[in-house]
């Protein structure tokens, strides 16, 4: 009778234990999906702001390489003005070719 009950005993020892580690499994699997999941959201935050400032800065290169942009520059910061006929020289380049040979 004593060997039937510690088999017992044993066979509900061995039935606790895999549950509780079934659950143990089961929760760590749980948390770490959770821990996935907040990990993803702050990397679509982070994408969702890495895009606004790379459609900032499309914007930004757009403005400063329109041609009117960089006359505006020229002509204020860098004081370029366009030139007189007196400072302009005309050369002709087919008589540069046949001069060259």
């Amino acid at each position: 009778m004593k060997k039937s009950i510690d088999n017992r005993l044993r066979h509900y020892f061995i039935v606790i234990l895999s549950v509780m580690a079934f659950f143990l499994i089961y929760v760590y699997e749980t948390v770490h999906i959770i821990r996935l999941g907040y990990a993803l959201q702050k990397k679509n935050d982070q994408l969702f702001e890495l895009s606004l400032e790379n459609d900032a800065l499309s914007l930004e290169l757009s403005k400063l390489t329109s041609l009117e942009q960089i006359d505006k520059i020229a002509r204020s910061k860098l004081g370029l003005k366009f030139p007189s006929k007196d400072e302009v020289i005309l050369i002709d380049s087919v008589s540069l070719k046949s001069k060259a040979y």
